[in-house]
């Protein structure tokens, strides 16, 4: 895996937007970083059903 990416960015010259020309590339780095950032999301939720609605 790591000897592909080496290879693109060698075929782009160290550019990283050679993984955003395809529209299921674009989808699967979106997939993925949603992906890293849930954990952080469900920390917040908690506080949110800790507030009182009656104040």
């Amino acid at each position: 895996m790591e000897r592909s990416l080496r290879e693109s960015l060698d075929i782009s010259q160290g550019s990283f937007s050679i993984f955003l020309t395809r529209p299921l590339t674009v989808v699967l780095l979106a997939v993925g970083v949603l992906i890293a950032v849930s954990p952080l999301l469900r920390l917040r939720k908690p506080a949110a059903l800790n507030e009182d609605p009656e104040t």
